[in-house]
């Protein structure tokens, strides 16, 4: 595997599958913080996960629960990997289908790196 923060080469087994020590873990969560928080309250984000609620009719788009619930615009292929916001890789998810479409990115990056 290759660490997300210094590139580094790493045994998976040895890590938490993303960095390749404590150091660099400590260092690319900081700064993956500090990236989202930025592009997270940007006027353009904001303008693009509006129009993306819009186009999807305020509806999750995989369990359709419309009202009571929060709103998450998904990234289709994941922002950090892609750094796409275009509205094609974006869709609206409830809280719940969000917190699983995400464990489903994770699992699957587990189970690609230990085959």
């Amino acid at each position: 595997m290759i660490c997300r923060y210094c590139g580094n080469s790493y045994n998976i087994m040895l890590s938490d599958g993303l960095y390749c020590s404590k150091q660099c873990q400590s260092a690319g969560r900081k700064q993956t913080r500090e990236d989202q928080k930025t592009r997270t309250t940007c006027t353009s984000w904001v303008n693009i996960r509006n129009t993306v609620r819009k186009r999807d009719n305020w509806t999750c788009q995989i369990c359709g629960k419309k009202k009571g619930i929060t709103l998450h615009c998904h990234h289709i292929i994941p922002y950090r990997a892609s750094k796409d916001n275009s509205i094609d890789n974006l869709i609206t998810l409830c809280s719940s289908c969000h917190s699983k479409e995400e464990r489903k990115y994770y699992n699957s990056l587990w189970f690609d790196t230990i085959k």
